[in-house]
This record gives structure tokens, sequence and C-alpha cells, in this order.
């Protein structure tokens, strides 16, 4: 009964140094098909467009278009069902509207709306905010993270949130495991005992084994981008009930989860990605920018053991 379940991996998006254009870096579309392919020919069950990985306030309507229409063509061209997820929030939730009939005409299976950043609603503008999109017939995934909007959804929020009828699930990323737990046995459950589909993803990759086996039913993952093998065998052995294998994969992939938090997303995945060869460049657009040095240290040293096997934590 949950409609969105396994690895979803919240893809970045590959840029390169160009100073002939207005912005101090392009969009490397190569680099992110080549990234596409990476993911669906490794299994995962959904790919992420236009999230807070992709650097999506960064980006121009032109690139966000093109970037949507080169997702589609690489899971049209493949013969697998793989889902695709557009990040249609704003801290304008007119614009959120907008963008989420954009993602139901470009034919996602479903939008991912964060609660809208900087201003801090409260809950009756949050709730309306949400009921705004009720209209547009495509799946809503309510993203709640809290570091980056000011402001977490309560489980009395929730309860409210899930009537409206074309919200089927949440990527929780508030960090807390208690209050996941809550969702899953407060919202979800009970949804599903009334036969509406609803699906809890995590969105902290170092919280996916616990989550899931909270009764959570995956992750929207970052650290995917780079291993996407690893993070769907995670995925599918707890589906599986096979605890002891996913135990084992989320203690040899919880270093690399700690190291693509060592600075601002995306600026670790990505720097990951070059030294694994997947992108040329690291580069994130202002106001993001390179690792410290003495952040790279840390990651070159961690990337040394990780990639000849020896999966040790970054501590």
């Amino acid at each position: 009964m949950s409609m969105f379940q396994g690895t979803y991996t919240a893809l970045f998006t590959p840029m390169n140094p160009n100073s002939r254009v207005k912005k101090e870096f392009s969009v490397d579309y190569a680099g992110f098909e080549k990234l596409l392919k990476y993911q669906i020919n490794w299994g995962v069950d959904g790919l992420v467009v236009l999230g807070t990985t992709a650097e999506t306030p960064q980006l121009d309507t032109r690139e966000k278009n093109r970037l949507v229409k080169t997702a589609k063509e690489s899971i049209a061209e493949s013969d697998r069902d793989v889902k695709l997820i557009i990040g249609t929030g704003d801290i304008n939730p007119y614009t959120a509207r907008d963008n989420t009939w954009r993602a139901y005409e470009a034919g996602a299976n479903a939008a991912m709306v964060v609660v809208p950043y900087y201003v801090k609603p409260n809950t009756a503008g949050l709730i309306k905010s949400f009921e705004m999109l009720a209209e547009i017939p495509i799946p809503i995934i309510i993203y709640n993270v809290p570091g980056r909007t000011g402001r977490g959804i309560t489980i009395e929020e929730y309860k409210e949130l899930v009537q409206i009828p074309n919200i089927f699930g949440v990527k929780e990323a508030s960090g807390n495991i208690d209050h996941i737990d809550r969702v899953i046995n407060e919202i979800k459950n009970p949804m599903i005992a009334k036969g509406r589909e609803f699906s809890v993803l995590s969105g902290d990759d170092g919280l996916t084994f616990k989550v899931m086996q909270a009764g959570g039913d995956g992750v929207i993952s970052v650290i995917s981008n780079v291993v996407p093998r690893q993070v769907k065998a995670l995925t599918d052995a707890m589906h599986a009930g096979d605890i002891s294998k996913a135990e084992e994969i989320n203690k040899m992939l919880a270093g690399l989860a700690e190291l693509a938090f060592i600075d601002s997303n995306p600026v670790p995945i990505k720097y990951i990605g070059m030294r694994m060869g997947l992108i040329k460049h690291d580069c994130c657009r202002l106001p993001l920018s390179y690792m410290a040095k003495e952040k790279g240290t840390i990651a070159n040293r961690f990337l040394v053991n990780f990639l000849s096997g020896n999966y040790s934590r970054t501590a």
C-alpha cells in the first residue's frame, strides 16, 4: 500500500567551468546524461530531479526544463520502470503550484514539494499552501527538511495535510528518528488501514536503515549518486526481511553517508563523484563553493580506504 518504495536518487547537477557565460559555471548536460544512465543501469527505483541536491534555486527555467527533458528521455530509452519525481517546491506557494502543474504536464510520477522556506509559515498558511495543489492530478510527496526551511512539520499538521487527496507520501529529513517513528505509526499506518496509499521515505542516508526498520519504505538518497547499487541493495534487503544483510550494507555505507555531509550538500557528493570519475568537475554555483582544503584532506583520506574496500567511518 505504498506507492513509492526503494531507492530514489536525489540527482546532483554536473557543471563545467565556463567564463564565457553569465553564470560562473554552465550545466554539463552530457555529464548529467551519463549520471542518469549510471543510475538506471544499477537499478534504482526512481530519479529525483530538481531537488535540494540539484542546486535548483541556482538554475534558470531553461536549464530546469532541459534537465527534466533529459531525465525523461533517459528513462524512456531504458527497458526499466523507473519513476521520475520532480522537485516543485518554492518559497512562493503560487510558484510551487505552477511548477507542480508543469511536472504533471511533463509526465512525472510525482512532485516533491518542500515546506515554503525562509518565511516560516504558520499552521494555517502551511496547510493552505499544500491545499492549493489538490487540483493538480499528480501524487505529491511532502518534503520535510526543517534544517533548510526554518520550520518542521508537526504530527498534528501531518494529520491535516494527509486529508488532501493527492498527498501520497513524505520525504522525512528532520533527522529525528523519534519524530519519524511517530509519522510512520500515527500517519502512515492509519492511512494504509483506511485503504489509502502512503509512503515514508528517509531523507537522510545515515537514517535509512532505522527508518525502514521502523516501517518506512525507502530513501531519497544523496549517496546513491555515487553508489546506487549498494543503496539499492540496502533497501531491497530491508524489503526482503534480510535484516542482517541490510545491517552489513548499512555499516559499509555509514562513513560515506557522514562524508557526504561534511560540508553543505551537494559540495561533498560532487567532490566524491569527481574522485570516482563519474563527473569531470566538482564545481557548484554560488552561494556554494568548493570544499575547504582541510575538508578535502579528510575526504581524500576516507576515499582511499573506501574505494579500496576498507569501509571505515570518517571519525
